[in-house]
C-alpha cells in the first residue's frame, strides 16, 4: 500500500518563520512597554507615597512645635539634624522664632506688651505704668516707684495693704493689717503714728489711702489713674498671651521626598498645671528672706491673675475672678526657686537662681470643702472652744473650730494626721485671715498615716500663720490664707498661700510628687493649662 506524501514549499516555511518572529517581537515590545508603564506607575506611587509621608511629617512637626512651645516659649527649633520619627526613615526639621511684629486681629486688645491702642500711655514701657499720673504725683522709673509725692499723697511702700481712711480702728492682734486712726498706737508690726493724710511707712501695710490725692496704692499702680484713659483690657491676660506669636518653618523629609510648611502660632503657655507646683503664691505681697523653694512655683505679680474658689452660704463652690485689689511687691531676698518660676509681669526678673517663664493664663486657687471634717469620725479628733494645744501627740487629724478673731497656739506638738481649721461657708477669703495659728517650740505637723485623709499638712484657708524662731516641720498639702511670720520652717509637699506673706525667713518649700499625686480628698488642684492657636498656614516660606 502506498502512502501519499506532500512536499512542502520552502517559501511557505520562511513566511511562517517571519510571521512568528514578528509576533514574538510585537509581544516583546508590548511586554516591555507594559513593564515600563508598571515601573513608571510604581515610581509615581513611590513618589506620591514619599511625598504623602513627607507631608505627614510636616504636620507632625507642626503639632510637635506647638507642644514644645507651650513648655518653652523660647524654643528655637530642632536644629539642622531635625527629629526622626519612630520608623527611622521619616524626619522633620523645625525652625522657630518669635515674631514681635505680628499683629493679631483680636478686636483692639493690646497685642503686645507696650502696645497701647489709644496712644494715651506714651511712655508705658512696662507693666508698671511709668507714666505721668494726675493726682499731683510724679513717679520714679524704678520698679517700686519711690518718686517724689506731692502734697496729700500717700507714699505707700511695697508692703502697704490696708485701707487708711483717716479715721479707723486697729485690728485686735499684732499681725493684722488694719485701719489706722489719727495718732493711733502702733502694735508690733506697725512702725510710727499714722495721722490723717499721713504717709504709711510701716513694713506690713498694703493698701488704699482714700484721703490721698493719688490712687497709687502699691508698686504696680492698681489705682485709678486719670491720665490712663484707655484701658488695656488685661483682665483675661490677652495682652500677655498674644505677645507669644511664633513663626514656624517646617520641612518634612522621607527619602528623597520633601514637603514644607510655614505657620504663625500664638502660644499660651499656661502655668504648667498648678497640681505640679511646689509653691503657689496667689496674693499681692511676698517677702521671702533666705531659704529655698525646691521645685516649680507660681507668683501672681500682676493684679487679678487668679481664679478664686468661692463657696457660697449654701455650700456650693465655683470659680470666680479674683477680687484682689492689686500687687504689692514680690521679693526673694537671698532666697530663690530651684526650678521654674511662673509669673505674669514680663518687666521683672524676680530671682537669679532658677528659670523664669512669663505666662498669661490665670492660675486657679485650690478647690476645697472642709464640711466633711465638722463631724466626729474615724481618723479625726475635734477640738471646740480650744485655743491652745501644748505637748500634744496625735495620730488623728486635729480638727479645730474657732470663732472669728480667735488665736490658736500650738506649742511643742506632734500632729501626725495634720491640722484642719474649719471655715464657715460664705467666708470671703480675699478679705484677709479670719483666725491666727501660732506655732511655738518646734512642732511637727503631718506626715502620718492615720489621719482622716491622706497627706494633710495644714488646711486652714481662713488662717494666717506665725512660726517662732524654733521653726516647724510641716508635711503634706498646706493651704493658708496668709503668713505673717515664718522662721526656720520646712514645708514638704505643696504650699499654697492665698493673700500675703509678710515675712518668711530661712524657710524651705520642698516639692513632693507623692503628695501632689495623692491630695487630701477634700482638696482638688486645677491648673491653667497652656494651648496654642494656629493663626496662619503657608506652604512656601523661601
Amino acid at each position: 500500500m502506498r502512502i501519499a506524501s506532500h512536499k512542502h514549499n520552502s517559501s511557505q516555511q520562511g513566511a511562517i518563520l517571519i510571521l512568528v518572529i514578528l509576533i514574538t517581537s510585537l509581544l516583546a515590545a508590548v511586554a516591555s512597554s507594559f513593564q515600563a508603564g508598571i515601573n513608571d506607575t510604581m515610581n509615581t506611587v513611590r513618589d506620591e507615597a514619599g511625598s504623602l509621608t513627607a507631608e505627614f511629617a510636616v504636620e507632625s512637626g507642626l503639632e510637635y512645635a506647638q507642644r514644645r512651645l507651650m513648655i518653652d516659649p523660647n524654643w528655637t527649633g530642632t536644629g539642622s539634624e531635625g527629629w526622626t520619627l519612630p520608623d527611622g526613615k521619616t524626619r522633620f526639621i523645625i525652625e522657630a522664632h518669635f515674631d514681635p511684629d505680628f499683629q493679631m486681629d483680636d478686636g483692639g486688645d493690646g497685642d503686645h506688651p507696650g502696645d497701647d491702642d489709644d496712644g494715651d500711655h506714651e511712655d508705658d514701657d512696662d507693666d508698671h505704668h511709668d507714666g505721668d499720673h494726675d493726682g499731683d504725683c510724679d513717679h520714679d522709673d524704678d520698679d517700686h516707684h519711690d518718686g517724689d509725692h506731692a502734697e496729700d499723697d500717700d507714699d505707700d511702700d511695697d508692703h502697704h495693704d490696708g485701707d487708711h481712711d483717716g479715721d479707723c480702728d486697729h485690728d485686735d492682734d499684732d499681725h493684722h493689717d488694719g485701719d489706722h486712726a489719727d495718732d493711733c498706737e502702733d502694735d508690733d508690726h506697725h512702725d510710727g503714728d499714722h495721722a490723717e493724710d499721713d504717709d504709711d511707712d510701716s513694713d506690713h501695710h498694703d493698701g488704699d489711702d482714700d484721703d490721698a490725692d493719688n490712687d497709687d496704692d502699691d508698686g504696680h499702680h492698681d489705682g485709678d489713674d486719670d491720665d490712663h484713659e484707655g484701658d488695656d483690657d488685661e483682665d483675661s491676660g490677652s495682652s500677655f498671651n498674644s505677645a507669644y506669636v511664633h513663626t514656624l518653618e517646617i520641612a518634612g523629609i522621607y527619602g528623597e521626598a520633601e514637603a514644607q510648611l510655614g505657620s504663625s502660632v500664638s502660644v499660651y503657655t499656661g502655668d504648667g498645671g498648678t497640681s505640679n507646683l511646689a509653691f503657689l503664691f496667689l496674693g499681692d505681697n511676698l517677702q521671702m528672706q533666705g531659704g529655698l523653694i525646691q521645685g516649680d512655683a507660681i507668683v501672681t505679680d500682676l493684679p487679678d491673675r487668679a481664679e478664686d474658689w468661692v463657696i457660697d452660704t449654701d455650700g456650693q463652690g465655683s470659680f470666680h475672678t479674683s477680687s484682689s485689689n492689686g500687687v504689692g511687691s514680690i521679693n526673694f531676698n537671698g532666697a530663690g526657686v530651684d526650678g521654674t518660676l511662673y509669673r505674669y509681669n514680663e518687666a521683672n526678673n524676680l530671682q537669679s537662681l532658677g528659670k523664669e517663664v512669663v505666662i498669661g493664663d490665670k492660675a486657679k486657687t485650690p478647690a476645697f470643702s472642709l464640711d466633711g471634717f465638722a463631724n466626729e469620725g474615724s481618723g479625726k479628733t475635734l477640738f471646740q472652744n480650744t485655743t491652745s494645744m501644748q505637748g500634744l501627740y496625735l495620730e488623728d487629724t486635729a480638727v479645730v473650730e474657732l470663732q472669728p478673731g480667735q488665736h490658736l497656739v500650738v506649742d511643742g506638738c506632734t500632729l501626725n494626721g495634720g491640722l484642719v481649721v474649719l471655715l464657715p461657708n460664705g467666708t470671703d477669703l480675699r478679705q484677709g485671715p479670719r483666725n491666727t495659728i501660732e506655732l511655738l517650740n518646734n512642732n511637727t505637723i503631718g506626715g502620718g498615716q492615720s489621719g482622716a485623709e491622706q497627706n494633710i499638712g495644714i488646711l486652714a484657708p481662713g488662717c494666717t500663720l506665725i512660726v517662732d524662731s524654733q521653726g516647724a516641720n510641716i508635711q503634706g498639702f498646706t493651704y493658708l490664707n496668709q503668713i505673717d511670720l515664718a522662721q526656720q520652717t520646712t514645708f514638704e509637699g505643696q504650699l499654697v498661700v492665698l493673700n500675703r506673706i509678710l515675712s518668711m525667713t530661712n524657710c524651705n518649700v520642698i516639692y513632693d510628687q507623692e503628695v501632689a499625686n495623692n491630695l487630701p480628698d477634700s482638696v482638688s488642684m486645677e491648673g491653667a493649662k497652656g494651648h496654642t492657636d494656629v493663626l496662619t498656614v503657608f506652604e512656601d516660606y523661601n
